[in-house]
């Protein structure tokens, strides 16, 4: 008596079972990317090919669920069409379901975990926060996903104009800003990264990211008011009686494993706005040479929305003037809403 082949369907959920276990095992030292509220995060060109990597490994993960979804689906479609469902006769289709079946729990479960790989984690704060008290509102990406518009900046759309210069103007959050006219410009990793600007020779890039509160109209004005008189106690009330300097520290060793050093907090007033300035140290390992890199960020609260200016890059090679010139050339306008 000849062997019965194989169904090419259990093939297939054999060599997605190989896949699965080979990308798992590619993925798991990847390390997740840090969250929009760790400042630093969008203005390391270093740390980007961690995340296409990540990225690049959670399509393939979300692919496999696909793929081991309809392959269940056709073989319960071609089982009802041919009127074989009687799995004890068909002992062979009943494999392949069990197998599939076991294919999309294991893949449901590495798409869960390759959350923490391919995407940023959209919260501000949200670690000082509890679940009833969260109030972070959309960020502009998502806006833009939602109108089913481009994320590219040399893409027109009616909340934002990019001009020559890299003279941007934003209508959603009413703001303009001059950013280095020499500087290539992107929107950015994190999603509330609104624009940035790169230099790649020097690896130097000045990022905004921009979080806004979902609260009513006077709620905003209310904290808006509480931070242009006294930034750092504002942000210690937020943080839980967490000052602002340990929090940012503490997320960013968390999220990088990285010992940040010589760090220096302060009030600062740029034209008619308070900000809180924060500078640190890091020691960034390339090809096997420790080199000093250095983060600049001046953070401030209007009506509501939280804009985080950052620039980051070599020490040696840093220029504080740059994101102050930035700073002092952006202009808020008050929201009528």
């Amino acid at each position: 008596m000849t062997k019965k082949p194989q169904p090419k369907s259990e093939i297939i959920a054999f060599l997605l079972i190989v896949t699965y276990i080979i990308i798992r095992l590619m993925t798991k030292d990847i390390n997740p990317v840090h969250s929009d509220w760790e400042m630093q995060v969008d203005s390391r060109p270093s740390r980007e090919n961690s995340r296409a990597i990540g990225e690049f490994f959670g399509i393939i993960l979300n692919s496999l669920l696909i793929i081991s979804i309809l392959t269940l689906i056709i073989n319960s479609i071609i089982a009802i069409f041919k009127g074989k469902i009687m799995f004890k006769r068909q002992k062979l289709f009943a494999t392949s379901i069990y197998v599939s079946a076991l294919i999309i729990i294991l893949t449901f479960i590495a798409t869960t975990q390759a959350i923490a790989i391919g995407k940023v984690q959209p919260s501000l704060l949200n670690d000082r926060f509890t679940a009833q008290d969260k109030p972070f509102g959309i960020s502009f990406k998502q806006l833009l996903k939602n109108e089913r518009l481009s994320l590219e900046l040399t893409v027109p759309n009616k909340y934002e104009t990019i001009l020559e210069q890299n003279k941007y103007s934003n209508y959603y959050f009413n703001f303009s800003t001059d950013f280095p006219d020499h500087y290539q410009i992107d929107r950015g990793l994190g999603p509330y990264s609104v624009i940035r600007a790169i230099q790649p020779d020097s690896a130097i890039t000045l990022a905004l990211l921009v979080v806004p509160v979902d609260m009513p109209k006077s709620a905003r004005l209310k904290l808006h008011e509480s931070f242009q008189k006294n930034p750092l106690d504002s942000y210690k009330s937020l943080l839980k009686d967490v000052s602002y300097e340990d929090h940012i520290l503490e997320q960013f060793k968390t999220s990088t494993n990285l010992e940040p050093y010589n760090s220096h907090i302060s009030e600062i007033k740029i034209r008619s706005t308070n900000y809180i300035f924060h500078s640190f140290m890091f020691d960034e390992e390339v090809d096997n040479e420790k080199i000093p890199f250095t983060t600049y960020s001046y953070m401030t609260q209007n009506w509501g929305n939280t804009f985080s200016f950052t620039l980051n890059g070599p020490s040696i090679l840093l220029n504080k003037k740059i994101l102050e010139d930035a700073v002092f050339r952006t202009n808020y306008i008050f929201p009528e809403n």
